[in-house]
């Protein structure tokens, strides 16, 4: 296996991985911890809160997507916007690059996945 290639086996690994973690954190949030309505917070430390909120939009809530068509259009183009740094990661050959890339991603399937299940990011 040369170089270029496992760096990019590692960033397609960094990928999945921070969506499962992203998912799994969601998930132990709004289980366990019981932060799931709106208003809900945790304190964690004076200065630090865990607050449940539902982003109907994109970049901190511009743009709300509250009807199904808009709703699907945010979806595709966050899948499409998914597609372009995909493909991006796999033409770069540095790791630095790469893990990047691969950070973006990971977040991007996670948001596409809440939006397809709820209808928001959660």
């Amino acid at each position: 296996m040369t170089p270029v290639l496992r760096n990019r086996l590692i960033g397609v690994a960094l990928a999945f991985a921070i969506y499962f973690v992203d998912q799994w954190a969601k998930s132990y949030v709004t289980g366990p911890l019981g932060i799931n309505q709106i208003g809900d917070f945790k304190e964690l430390l004076p200065f630090f809160d865990l607050r449940f909120t539902q982003n109907f939009g994109v970049s901190l809530g511009m743009f709300e997507a509250r009807s199904v068509e808009t709703r699907w259009l945010l979806v595709g183009v966050t899948a499409l916007i998914a597609l372009v740094v995909t493909v991006w990661m796999f033409r770069e050959r540095l790791m630095g690059d790469i893990l990047g890339l691969a950070l973006i991603l990971g977040g991007a399937l996670g948001n596409i996945k809440d939006r397809y299940d709820l209808g928001y990011v959660v």
